[in-house]
C-alpha cells in the first residue's frame, strides 16, 4: 500500500533541487571518469568509486554533454551505498555553474 501511495504521480519528491539525468554529467578527477547517474546544482549521484569513504572530498573538472562550458569542482562524500555514492557540491566554479543552474 505504501509503496503504490509513494509511486503515485500525485507525490511529489522532497528535494529541493530537481534532479537530472540528461544532459549527461561527467566528473573527471585526477584519472577518474565518472558519469553522474543524476545530478543538480546541489549535487550527483556516481556509481562508488573504490577507496572513497563517508565524508572524503573529491576535487576534478566537470563536462556536461552538449555544452561546450567546463568548470572545476570540490565534492564531499554526503551518502555511500554498496553500488553509488552521493555526492555533495562544496564549489562549482566556471561556466558550468551558470549551465547547470
Amino acid at each position: 500500500m505504501i509503496s503504490e501511495l509513494l509511486q503515485s504521480p500525485f507525490v511529489r519528491e522532497r528535494r529541493r533541487d530537481t534532479r537530472y539525468s540528461v544532459p549527461a554529467l561527467t566528473l573527471i578527477a585526477g584519472h577518474e571518469h565518472f558519469t553522474a547517474l543524476d545530478w543538480s546544482i546541489s549535487g550527483s549521484r556516481v556509481k562508488r568509486p573504490v577507496g572513497l569513504n563517508h565524508r572524503d572530498r573529491l576535487s576534478g573538472m566537470l563536462l556536461l554533454e552538449g555544452e561546450l562550458r567546463t568548470g572545476g569542482f570540490v565534492a564531499e562524500v554526503a551518502r555511500l551505498t554498496e553500488a553509488e555514492i552521493g555526492l555533495r557540491w562544496l564549489e562549482v566554479t566556471g561556466p558550468i555553474a551558470a549551465a547547470m543552474a
